[in-house]
């Protein structure tokens, strides 16, 4: 079984923009009664973002439309250029950039290669892409460079204009609460009421509800991977970079969840000790009580 994500797989942080993915992927893996609403989703990543993590399968955009986007966006600023020259002109304003007639030239002369040729385009390396985002030197240009200039800028490396994702996809994903108990408990597995500022409403519970900032305990709500990708090893390797996370910033003291029967094993691989049979009785069914301390986890771990 490997132990490295899928190509073009990444951990990040959650957020409450992810929220149609994370619910349609909690609606897959759970059964209806025995997952979380839509509710207490977003409120558990509006709430506490920074204990939702999900992995996500990105798709970016291909070197051959980047290049032509590059090459869009150059002709309009050299374009947009001498719209603005000639209407100086007509004003009776003397020219300015005169060091860069020459550009002018270049470009006028056929000298800069504006064709969309595929298989050039293709060949190019994606280094060569980054030092010659579209973006970055085609701005230069529309601030009163010519495209010539732009030319020579090609091999200095730029800050990348954009992002060249084209969509990420949830495949798996973390979400979690904290919570005053040493345990998942009924109470930290719900919604509280808020007021207009979003504040808890004081209640009669003697636990809070929901998640408690001060708590030290991580509850794990949900651990839930697509179909598609089961049996990969991500689950794993998503819960232990999170447990890693945790201890290393100190973040809790331990990490708790409710587990069935068949799955014991699983995260006793993992770390987590079996407490015995928890009081919760969420979703009509029996679960057994899991902890795994985050004292010292990172220190085992290179044992």
């Amino acid at each position: 079984m490997t132990k490295e994500l899928p190509a073009h797989a990444v951990i990040r942080p959650l957020n409450v923009n992810d929220l149609a993915q994370v619910l349609a992927l909690e609606q897959e893996a759970f059964d209806e009664g025995k997952r979380a609403t839509e509710e207490k989703l977003k409120y558990r990543l509006k709430t506490c973002p920074e204990l939702c993590f999900g992995v996500f399968i990105t798709s970016y955009e291909s070197v051959v439309e980047l290049r032509r986007q590059e090459k869009r966006q150059l002709r309009q600023a050299a374009k947009l250029k001498k719209q603005r020259q000639l209407q100086n002109s007509l004003n009776g304003e003397l020219p300015t950039d005169n060091d860069d007639d020459e550009d002018d030239d270049d470009y006028n002369n056929g000298n800069y290669d504006d064709t969309d040729d595929e298989e050039s385009t293709a060949n190019s390396s994606t280094s060569d892409l980054n030092s010659r985002n579209g973006s970055s030197y085609a701005a230069m240009s529309a601030f009163g460079r010519g495209s010539g200039f732009a030319n020579r800028m090609k091999n200095i490396p730029l800050p990348p204009g954009k992002s060249t994702i084209r969509s990420e996809r949830l495949v798996g994903h973390f979400i979690a609460t904290k919570t005053l108990s040493f345990r998942v408990t009924d109470s930290a597995m719900q919604v509280p009421e808020l007021d207009s500022y979003g504040r808890k409403l004081p209640t009669s519970f003697n636990e809070p509800l929901g998640h408690a900032e001060a708590g030290r305990t991580i509850c794990l709500h949900s651990l839930a991977i697509t179909q598609e990708y089961r049996g990969k090893n991500i689950a794993s390797i998503l819960l232990k970079e999170c447990l890693e996370r945790f201890a290393t910033q100190s973040m809790a003291d331990r990490v708790a969840l409710l587990s069935k029967d068949d799955l014991v094993p699983f995260y006793a691989r993992l770390g987590f000790v079996d407490n015995g049979l928890s009081e919760s009785k969420f979703g009509n069914v029996s679960w057994r009580d899991l902890s795994c301390s985050l004292t010292n986890y990172n220190d085992e771990e290179d044992m």
